[in-house]
C-alpha cells in the first residue's frame, strides 16, 4: 500500500467533515458553527522514535479559531482525544516560539481567578500559514481591529530599525497593519560566573528585544544555542489592556523589569468577565548599565496603558 506522505504535514481544512473520524466524533459536540470559523487546522504531532521506526501514522491535533473562542484538541497515546475549549477573553498573554523545525504556540489563560497554560506544537514549515491565526489572536485579544493584515513597515519605523538586524526582522514577523511602534530596547546577553572560577561563564539570559507599540508589548528572546550560533526565537505578546503595572526590581545578580498581568473589567458585550487579578508576571532581566534604556520605556508604557484602558 503506498504511503500517504501528506499525513505528516499540517494543513488548513475547509469544513469539519474533513477532520479524521477518530477526532471528529468526540469533538462534534464542542464545535462552533462553520460560519463562525476563521481558521481550522489539522496538525500532525511529532512522532517518537518507535513510531517513526514502525512507520506508525502520527497522532493529530486540531486548532479551531473563531472571533469569540478557540478550540484545541489532541489525539493522545491511548487513542483518546483531549479537548481544550476556551473564550478569547480568557487569553491573558501568549507566546510563539520556533527552534529549527519545531514551533509552538503557548497560551496563558485566566478564568475565574485561576491561570492555565495550553501549548500547541506544529512544524516550522507551517509557520507562514499559521501566522494568520497568530495575527488574528493579536487582533481579537486587543479588540478594535477588523480583518487583521500583516505589515512589514509601520509608523515608528525608527524604533524597529534601532534594533540589531536579527531582532529588526523578528519584530516585523507578526506586526499588524495600523500598529505604531512607540519605543524599543535591545538587552545584551547576560552571563554569570561561579565564585570558585571567574573564568567560567554561564548564560543567565539570552539576548532580548522589547518592542512597545500602541497595541501592546512584544518581548523577543533568542532561544537555544550551539557552536554555530542561536537556533531560534520566542515572541511573547502582551496587550496593553492586560498590563496591570510595570516595575524595576533589584535582585542579587541582575535587576529585572517585571510586567504584572491581569484582565480588564467588563467592556461592552465582548468581555463579559469581571476584573481578575493574576500571579502571571513577565520577568525581563537586564544589565544595570542599561537601566536608562529601560527607564525610558516605562513612562511611554504607562501612558499607553492608561490610554488603552480609558477607551
Amino acid at each position: 500500500m503506498p504511503r500517504d506522505h501528506w499525513r505528516e504535514f499540517p494543513r488548513e481544512l475547509d469544513s469539519f467533515e474533513q477532520l479524521p473520524r477518530k477526532i471528529l466524533t468526540p469533538l462534534r459536540s464542542h464545535l462552533p458553527s462553520e460560519d463562525e470559523v476563521i481558521h481550522l487546522y489539522l496538525i500532525p504531532q511529532q512522532r517518537g522514535f518507535w513510531e517513526w521506526f514502525h512507520d506508525a501514522p502520527p497522532r493529530d491535533s486540531v486548532f479551531c479559531l473563531t472571533s469569540a473562542e478557540t478550540l484545541i484538541a489532541r489525539e493522545e497515546h491511548d487513542k483518546t482525544v483531549s479537548i481544550e475549549h476556551f473564550k478569547i477573553e480568557d487569553v491573558l498573554t501568549f507566546q510563539v516560539g520556533t527552534v529549527l523545525l519545531r514551533s509552538w504556540l503557548k497560551l496563558t489563560l485566566l478564568h475565574q481567578g485561576e491561570t492555565k497554560d495550553i501549548t500547541l506544537q506544529y512544524g516550522t514549515v507551517f509557520g507562514r500559514q499559521f501566522r494568520d491565526a497568530i495575527l488574528w489572536l493579536r487582533a481579537l485579544i486587543r479588540m478594535g481591529y477588523e480583518v487583521p493584515r500583516h505589515a512589514w513597515r509601520m509608523p515608528g519605523e525608527e524604533h524597529i530599525k534601532a534594533l540589531p538586524l536579527k531582532f529588526n526582522n523578528a519584530a516585523r514577523a507578526y506586526w499588524l497593519t495600523g500598529e505604531s511602534a512607540l519605543a524599543s530596547c535591545f538587552i545584551n546577553p547576560l552571563t554569570t560566573s561561579p565564585p570558585i572560577c571567574r573564568l567560567l561563564r554561564r548564560t543567565y539570559a539570552n539576548a532580548t528585544a522589547i518592542v512597545l507599540s500602541d497595541q501592546g508589548i512584544c518581548v523577543i528572546k533568542e532561544q537555544g544555542r550551539s557552536g554555530a550560533g542561536k537556533w531560534g526565537q520566542v515572541w511573547h505578546f502582551c496587550s496593553l489592556d492586560h498590563i496591570a503595572d510595570a516595575d524595576i526590581i533589584e535582585l542579587e545578580e541582575f535587576p529585572e523589569l517585571r510586567l504584572r498581568l491581569d484582565t480588564l473589567p467588563s467592556r461592552g458585550t465582548h468581555h463579559s468577565c469581571q476584573n481578575q487579578r493574576s500571579d502571571v508576571t513577565l520577568r525581563i532581566p537586564f544589565d544595570p548599565q542599561q537601566r536608562s534604556d529601560i527607564e525610558h520605556i516605562l513612562p511611554i508604557l504607562e501612558n499607553g496603558r492608561i490610554a488603552s484602558r480609558s477607551h
